[in-house]
């Protein structure tokens, strides 16, 4: 399994997880560099963090250390969303993309995916403040897109007042 930190605003699990322990050599800024030099396919492995070593069953890609380190990866995203859909037969990956909202955001890699995940918390703000989310969501990937929407279920529990519209 892969987890790709796809936020152009940055990584949680280095902060996380990892605990800032990693250096700033491996990400996904440095597989952006990769593929600039042509050379994403053998260089893809080097930024790869084994979260599970020495069994290299559960992979992480890192994200961009730095929200300004995003304008690099910009231009190579259809590239790195290629080689991402290419390794969905060898495992499953799972990508983080972040805010759709987010400048320089990963669209190729949303195009790439089989399923997408919108997380929201279950109160009517986070709700209210998905609706860009779902709207970015529907303008890239079509109007009529299967499965795109919101699911009050969970806020009706929360608020009456969503009950009575």
């Amino acid at each position: 399994c892969l987890l790709a930190e796809c936020d152009p605003a940055g990584g949680d699990v280095l902060a996380g997880y990892l605990r800032g322990s990693l250096d700033a050599q491996r990400g996904l800024a440095q597989l952006a560099v990769a593929e600039l030099r042509g050379r994403l396919q053998e260089e893809f492995e080097r930024p790869l963090v084994d979260l599970d070593a020495p069994h290299r069953q559960r992979l992480l890609l890192p994200g961009v250390h730095d929200p300004a380190q995003s304008a690099t990866v910009a231009p190579v995203w259809p590239a790195i969303a290629g080689h991402l859909r290419q390794l969905d037969g060898e495992g499953q990956v799972i990508v983080d993309c972040g805010r759709l909202t987010s400048t320089n955001l990963g669209w190729p890699v949303v195009h790439a995916a089989d399923r997408v995940l919108l997380v929201v918390r279950g109160t009517l703000p986070s709700v209210s403040h998905a609706v860009p989310a779902v709207t970015a969501l529907r303008r890239e990937l079509g109007v009529g897109c299967l499965g795109v929407g919101l699911h009050p279920r969970r806020v009706e529990l929360l608020d009456p007042a969503v009950r009575a519209r």
